[in-house]
């Protein structure tokens, strides 16, 4: 069992490095490749519990992992959510004529369906999508960082002996 304190520590920090990069503009798209910035959250986090625990199990690794995609997946989805909020609809209105004035392909319906009031509730569901995959890259990001960190050790350990 992992100490709770450097676990907590090691998660927000991994978190709040993971959830930073993802609200960043131009950064952020990284996150389109399977959460990528959760992922290393996670993995920073492993290495800061390594510095306090020579040795964890797989199931820590990947429960500190998830605990940091989780973190992060709540900070930018603050972040989103108050940018979102704080578009008015005028600001909504002359995004899409300009968007449509660029890209003749965009169809009628797609603009509508933006320009609905249920386009807010959709940014949330999106977002809820958004939590599951940062938890699913945080735990990936946390067993990439226990393979990384934790592993390399034994192997000299065994090469010694």
């Amino acid at each position: 069992m992992i100490r709770v304190w450097s676990a907590r520590k090691s998660i927000l920090l991994g978190g709040l490095l993971s959830g930073i990069l993802s609200v960043i503009p131009i950064i952020n798209l990284f996150n389109i490749f399977f959460m990528i910035w959760m992922g290393v959250g996670s993995v920073v986090s492993i290495y800061l519990l390594k510095k306090d625990i020579p040795e964890i199990q797989t199931s820590d690794a990947a429960l500190v992992g998830a605990a940091s995609g989780l973190t992060g997946g709540i900070i930018f989805g603050l972040f989103s959510s108050i940018m979102v909020f704080n578009i008015s609809e005028e600001k909504i209105e002359r995004v899409l004529d300009r968007v449509g004035s660029l890209a003749s392909l965009v169809e009628e319906d797609a603009m509508s369906l933006i320009q609905d009031t249920n386009f807010r509730m959709m940014f949330f569901g999106v977002i809820a999508i958004g939590f599951c995959f940062a938890i699913i890259a945080g735990l990936i990001g946390g067993l990439i960082g226990k393979s990384i960190f934790f592993n390399r050790e034994n192997k000299k350990k065994d090469e010694i002996s």
